[in-house]
């Protein structure tokens, strides 16, 4: 059992710092191209990660090959924060998903406001998220109701595509709407920040951030926390090893 913990313990780690460094390599191969304004905001996290990940994989190895108790012990209370941590993240997640009524503050403030925001825009642009809109309906008509009551774009979140119903913008076809002659019947907020332009559009309206905001309630907050979850069993496996194999060290002792 003790050969069997200290194989598994050593396998995994040498995997996990194989992965990290081969991360870390395209985080700087990506740095070094030039990357674009989305690709920027996970580079520098992976980056992070894959070096925290090369660290603690490296603290491991080392303290199973060399039978230190106490490197194994750093390395364990590493993972115990790293998995409390995680704990409180998925937890965080559930409760605000679950919220009924109005967003709180923090999350407004953190996902649609300043930096974050940007990032979030820039790779919706990058990914043409609204480029969707442009495939022919389906039943061969081409009105602005359509548009707007397309089943088949659920995936897409319109505030950010498509002008507000209750500016007045006259639809000329899929990519362009005209101000009608008698002008819009409102001028403020989103209705200003329209535009035709594809890298535009209504990416800093406030439909396009309540749009995504709902979206991540209702789809985003479950893929966290199915991923967090699945980090998470992953860690407790290293955890579980590595206790093992510390345990067979003072066994030996």
């Amino acid at each position: 059992m003790g050969r069997l913990c200290y194989i598994v313990f050593a396998l995994l780690n040498a995997m996990s710092l194989v992965g990290s460094i081969y991360l870390v390599a395209m985080c700087l191969y990506l740095h070094v191209l030039g990357p674009t304004e989305c690709q920027k905001v996970l580079i520098y996290k992976y980056l992070v990660l894959g070096i925290v990940i090369f660290f603690l994989s490296l603290l491991g190895l080392i303290g199973s090959f060399s039978r230190t108790n106490a490197l194994l012990m750093i390395y364990l209370i590493v993972l115990t924060i790293w998995i409390l941590g995680l704990i409180i993240f998925a937890t965080v997640v559930i409760v605000v998903s679950n919220k009924n009524g109005d967003q709180p503050d923090w999350l407004q403030r953190k996902f649609v406001n300043g930096k974050t925001w940007d990032s979030i825009k820039s790779c919706m642009i990058e990914a043409k998220l609204c480029s969707a809109l442009n495939l022919p309906i389906i039943n061969g008509t081409t009105t602005e109701e359509d548009v707007h009551s397309r089943g088949d774009l659920d995936h897409v979140p319109t505030g950010c595509c498509l002008p507000p119903k209750d500016c007045g913008y006259e639809f000329k076809n899929l990519t362009f709407w005209a101000v009608p002659e008698t002008g819009l019947r409102r001028r403020d907020g989103d209705c200003s920040d329209w535009n035709n332009w594809e890298e535009t559009l209504c990416y800093n309206c406030d439909s396009c951030k309540l749009s995504i905001l709902a979206q991540y309630k209702q789809i985003g907050a479950f893929l966290a926390v199915f991923s967090t979850l699945e980090t998470l069993l992953v860690i407790i496996l290293f955890y579980f090893s590595g206790c093992c194999t510390r345990r067979n060290n003072k066994c030996r002792k």
